[in-house]
């Protein structure tokens, strides 16, 4: 696995850093854009997880892009029905 960071995915920046706070039960870091400010989910650390394991989990997080499926993929909106339509036309006929 890479630890290359992918560009922020809603700005463009490379400027990425890693964030966290440090808690007595469980650190937790996620990536954060210093461009535009986005923030990658908040991962928690595993008990007695290496750091090295930890971070490339951090960072692969950021990297996961969404995939849409097929069915969501779309040139453009739904198109409204040919009854519409006409209902639509003869509705504005009776406005003037």
């Amino acid at each position: 696995m890479s630890d290359e960071l992918k560009p922020c995915p809603f700005c463009g920046a490379d400027e990425i850093e890693d964030w966290g706070e440090a808690t007595w039960s469980q650190p937790a870091k996620w990536m954060y854009c210093t461009c535009c400010q986005a923030q990658g989910p908040r991962i928690l650390m595993n008990r007695g997880e290496d750091l090295d394991v930890f971070m490339s989990r951090v960072k692969a997080d950021w990297n996961q892009r969404y995939q849409p499926t097929e069915e969501r993929q779309h040139d453009h909106p739904p198109q409204p029905s040919a009854s519409v339509v006409e209902g639509l036309k003869a509705y504005r006929k009776t406005r003037g």
